[in-house]
């Protein structure tokens, strides 16, 4: 379990997003999150359990920007 913690806190930490897979008795639900808040608190009267809450938003990947060749910037402005 501390490992499963370690691996939860370094992707906290380094903000990258990580998969979050959660289901029901008929509907899986799959996507990326970021954690945006990530609350550890070690019980007193247990040496090796913890509590944890965290807050994930939906991490949505930006498209790849257009590329523009020479050819078309130079077609474009005879164009005009």
């Amino acid at each position: 379990m501390s490992a499963d913690l370690g691996n939860l806190r370094s992707a906290y930490l380094a903000c990258v997003p990580v998969d979050f897979i959660t289901g029901a008795v008929r509907e899986r639900y799959v996507a990326q999150v970021l954690i945006m808040r990530l609350q550890l608190a070690q019980r007193a009267t247990y040496a090796d359990q913890f509590d944890f809450a965290c807050e994930v938003i939906e991490y949505v990947k930006l498209p790849e920007p257009a590329v523009v060749t020479q050819f078309e910037i130079s077609r474009h402005s005879r164009a005009s």
